[in-house]
């Protein structure tokens, strides 16, 4: 049985590797099939010491991924992270696009909807309405595909019900 002990030193860290072979050499014959073996041994140890470093550089890849996760999903101060600010589609204001007071109506939402060319199934502009990811979302009131808050038959329930009371 042949050992081999190796230390190396790099930036990183400081690893001690210890190879053991199994098989035992041939009892030397020659002096060139010795050197052969010695050879053949020398380069499987630079191929296993290879083979170590990638696999260590790609641990710390994954350490250092999982490290950031854990930042970002609690946050530098370990609290967990902050409700994201609602912004309305039409006006921009802090509120739900259901909530909007400065469009009120379904056909000026309608209409601000395609001054500011945006989609009316996310109300996100940069697309086409058939590329939109959202497009099979349903209205909560009518069951089309779009928006809730741009839903013309919530408006005639509102002013149905109003007229009502």
């Amino acid at each position: 049985m042949l050992r081999h002990s190796i230390t190396r030193n790099t930036a990183r860290s400081r690893a001690q590797f210890t190879f053991t072979h199994t098989k035992a050499l041939p009892p030397p014959k020659e002096k060139s099939k010795d050197r052969k073996h010695q050879h053949l041994s020398s380069d499987l140890i630079n191929t296993l010491i290879n083979k170590l470093d990638a696999v260590e550089s790609r641990l710390d890849l994954i350490n250092k991924c999982q490290e950031t996760k854990k930042r970002k999903s609690t946050g530098s101060s370990g609290d967990p992270p902050a409700k994201k600010d609602t912004r309305c589609v039409f006006c921009s204001a802090s509120h739900a696009a259901i909530n909007c007071t400065e469009y009120v109506t379904s056909g000026s939402r309608w209409e601000r909807l395609t001054v500011l060319r945006l989609c009316p199934h996310c109300g996100r502009g940069g697309h086409a309405p058939k590329e939109c990811f959202k497009k099979l979302r349903k209205c909560l009131h009518c069951q089309k595909h779009h928006l809730t808050a741009l839903c013309t038959e919530q408006a005639s329930e509102s002013i149905n019900a109003t007229a009502n009371q």
